[in-house]
This record gives C-alpha cells, sequence and structure tokens, in this order.
C-alpha cells in the first residue's frame, strides 16, 4: 500500500508496474512451499507460522531457512 501512494506504483504509466505485481506472486509460491515442506518434514505449527512471518521481514527468510536446513536435514 505504501507503494501504491507514495510512489505511484500502480500508474498506468509506470514501466515497472510488474514489480510489485510479480513480488506478491513470489510470496504466495514462498508460502506454498513453507506448507509443503511443513507437511513433508511434520514441522510443528509455530515453526511454520515463524517461516511465514520471517518472508515479510526482509533477509529474514535466508536467515529461518538457514536455521530450518541444519535441523531437518
Amino acid at each position: 500500500m505504501i507503494a501504491k501512494y507514495a510512489f505511484h506504483a500502480f500508474d498506468k504509466s509506470n514501466p515497472f508496474i510488474f514489480i510489485p505485481i510479480a513480488h506478491g506472486y513470489f510470496y504466495i509460491v514462498y508460502i506454498l512451499t513453507v506448507l509443503q515442506l511443513s507437511v513433508q518434514k511434520r514441522i510443528s505449527f509455530p515453526t511454520v507460522l515463524a517461516l511465514i512471518a520471517a518472508g515479510t521481514i526482509p533477509g529474514a527468510s535466508f536467515v529461518a531457512e538457514r536455521k530450518i536446513v541444519k535441523k531437518y536435514s
């Protein structure tokens, strides 16, 4: 929402309109990947919520992914 109003990201003349749209789709793919991993590895629900929340903080998903790989591989 900030990008929409502060930077006019959804203006029809903006050549970079695809970036926020693609970002949203990639986040949905990230959530589906976390859910698939949680079913396969039987990860607890609070850990799944933490992984999904980590996807909202820049860089935190990389740290969380590293910890999950160490724990479940």
